[in-house]
């Protein structure tokens, strides 16, 4: 038979901004029960590894090829038989950031370095041809990969200046050492059969014998010969095993992350957004022997993972900070954020600036969250509401009441992720998260907001800041 259609998902709470509920329904055994469902410090640095022979550019390179170390390694998915050891945890206390080291100007991170000097802080984006870095007026710096990648990290150590980042279309995770410029392919996440979460999705546009199955879903009250009947089943069947690819169900930029030693990689992926989402899965991947782990961890006792004969609600391991921690601003300023009633989410390197999304201004609430992004002025009082085109004032007060944005306000869902670049009063913002899976806003652009009035939209596949 067909599996039968995915919960709703309309339970959840959707006053809740969608992080927020996430926590809520992972937390809360009776919220399952009431929606019907059965259901150290950070590790040290690794030690350097001895740089290679000088190479050309890396864009010239060919970075999807894995080394014989790589494509030895086994990258099996497998369940827990038990808890995992235990992974660093991503609240570790705030430290500096690491000291700008003296590379060789001949290198991609020499030259990333002497632009960082100039600007402050520079724009790491991933497009259709491959991953470049930008000045924050957009400016090219240098072509980093060639790879068609997402979810770019950048992570720094007193030795080491390196760049993970996804190959969604061939399950890779890749490290790109800025330093010499040559990538490595740390793991292959393994295609995933697992039916809950098959049947949560749907059987895709190449199910074979999809259209008997629907037919007989849709239908129930016909008669099916044996042979008809024979045949829905076969079908359904191999719906439930037809594997998929977890990467391309990674819903927004703050489920996936590497840890800050460059051990493992942690991830979360659902059927639908987080606002909608049926059922969830945590990945943990050893970035050394390239071994995948996951578990389901919300979805109903009867596809939820056993540790020990009892479901699990509890992650493989946290999902690293998409960002390093900034340190904060020491310059003092005239007014008070706190002051005006603005909530901020994010401050920029400076201190001037700071930045809200307000889901009380939009009138409309489909099946996404949806904010309005909104620049509080430190300097001048001023709250700001972006839009397509330039920041407008704006007060927050009356716009929760009247719901009337100004013409060309940028209104995006919860997914979206939104960032500050390092050093440099701008800011970067997405606009949804970067799944392909139903009920779900792939990613296509980039709006880049240069205080205090400018706005300029790229189109990109993933974003983060050096």
């Amino acid at each position: 038979m067909q599996p039968s259609p995915p919960r709703s998902g309309w339970c959840l709470n959707r006053s809740y901004p969608a992080p927020a509920m996430v926590a809520l329904a992972l937390a809360s055994g009776s919220w399952l029960a009431a929606c019907d469902r059965k259901a150290e410090p950070p590790a040290a640095p690794a030690l350097p590894e001895p740089p290679p022979a000088a190479v050309g550019p890396a864009a010239a390179m060919a970075p999807e090829a894995p080394s014989a170390v790589a494509a030895a390694a086994p990258a099996s998915s497998a369940v827990l038989p038990a808890e995992p050891p235990a992974a660093p945890s991503p609240s570790a206390p705030e430290v500096a950031p690491a000291p700008a080291l003296a590379f060789d100007p001949a290198t991609l991170a020499g030259k990333l370095e002497a632009a960082k000097a100039t600007h402050g802080g520079l724009l790491i984006l991933a497009d259709r041809k491959g991953i470049h870095a930008l000045a924050p007026d957009l400016s090219l710096v240098a072509d980093l990969s060639s790879s068609r990648a997402n979810h770019l990290r950048v992570v720094q150590s007193a030795t080491q200046l390196l760049l993970y980042f996804v190959v969604p279309a061939k399950r890779q995770i890749v490290r790109l050492d800025l330093v010499s410029g040559t990538h490595k392919v740390l793991a292959t996440v393994p295609l995933l059969q697992n039916q809950c979460f098959r049947g949560a999705i749907g059987p895709g546009p190449e199910a074979p014998g999809q259209p008997a199955a629907e037919a007989a879903a849709q239908d129930p009250t016909a008669a099916a010969a044996p042979a008809e009947s024979a045949e829905a089943d076969a079908a359904a069947a191999a719906v439930a095993n037809k594997p998929f690819n977890p990467l391309e169900y990674i819903q927004g930029e703050s489920d996936f992350g590497i840890d800050p030693a460059g051990k493992f990689a942690c991830f979360q992926i659902s059927d639908r957004n987080a606002n909608m989402a049926n059922v969830m899965m945590s990945f943990r991947v050893d970035l050394t022997s390239g071994k995948t782990l996951d578990r389901v961890v919300f979805g109903g006792e009867e596809c939820q993972t056993l540790v020990k004969g009892v479901p699990v609600t509890k992650p493989l391991c946290p999902v690293p900070p998409v960002h390093a921690q900034r340190p904060a601003p020491t310059q003092p300023w005239p007014f008070n954020a706190k002051a005006q009633r603005f909530d901020a989410e994010a401050t920029s390197d400076s201190g001037r600036f700071a930045f809200l999304r307000d889901a009380e201004v939009v009138a409309e609430q489909g099946d996404y969250i949806y904010s309005a992004p909104f620049v509080f002025d430190a300097q001048t009082g001023a709250v700001l509401v972006v839009t397509s085109k330039t920041l407008v004032p704006a007060n927050l007060a009356k716009l929760r009441k009247s719901q009337k944005l100004p013409k060309n306000t940028l209104v995006f869902p919860g997914e979206a992720g939104a960032f500050w670049l390092a050093g440099a009063d701008v800011l970067v913002l997405g606009d949804g998260g970067s799944a392909s899976a139903d009920m779900t806003l792939p990613t296509t652009q980039y709006h880049v907001v240069t205080l205090p009035d400018k706005v300029k939209t790229i189109k990109a596949f993933a974003a983060t800041t050096y």
